[in-house]
């Protein structure tokens, strides 16, 4: 399958650390702990040990995440090929579709893209050059 774009290259991109990766799952699964608190319930035992196992690991030997933070990589990998054209196609299909469906429906031409044979010149002169002038001070 051809794409315009190359994933290889983006495929073999820096991967996070280990530590930020048990900072992260920390988090998320402390989230899930405390959930329940705000319900009046219960804390999530499971969860808060294993927010508390994973940032141990992290701290103190976060070579033992690399199988993790490997595999949680790729997971996104593969979720990026799925959901990108996925959205894309959508945006596509969603909005530009619709909005060139429409424009011809009611003849627009917002480019000003139609030939027209009586005009000597395409060239659209500027109304009021003050005051385009004024408008863009110390562009750079």
């Amino acid at each position: 399958m051809s794409f315009h774009e190359s994933f290889k290259e983006r495929d073999n991109g820096a991967k996070s650390s280990e530590k930020s990766f048990a900072i992260v799952f920390t988090v998320v699964f402390l989230l899930i702990a405390m959930w329940p608190v705000f319900y009046g319930n219960e804390i999530r035992l499971w969860a808060f040990l294993l927010a508390a196992l994973i940032l141990g690991l992290g701290l103190f030997y976060p070579k033992i995440l690399t199988p993790l933070n490997q595999a949680w990589y790729r997971l996104g990998i593969i979720l990026h090929h799925i959901v990108n054209p996925l959205i894309m196609g959508i945006l596509f299909f969603g909005i530009a579709t619709p909005t060139g469906l429409i424009m011809r429906l009611f003849k627009g031409d917002i480019l000003k893209q139609n030939w027209d044979r009586q005009a000597k010149t395409y060239w659209i002169e500027r109304q009021d050059r003050e005051k385009i002038s004024r408008s863009f001070p110390n562009q750079f």
